[in-house]
């Protein structure tokens, strides 16, 4: 019983801890999450290629 009550916890504190990251990542400026993004090295080429892609056409939107 013991045993399945601090299962049930720690999954229940993973996922508000979880959720805690998700909100600071949200609250990020696109500069520090693509620190971020870099400092794990998690395919900041990616990240940038999209970035672009996006500046593109929101320009292509506002000219018309």
């Amino acid at each position: 019983m013991k045993d399945e009550w601090t299962k049930e916890y720690l999954e229940y504190e993973k996922e508000t801890i979880l959720d805690q990251i998700s909100d600071e990542l949200e609250a990020m400026s696109m500069n520090d999450f693509s620190n971020l993004v870099e400092k794990y090295d998690l395919g900041i080429e990616e990240i940038d290629q999209i970035f672009w892609s996006l500046r593109e056409k929101l320009y292509e939107e506002r000219k018309k």
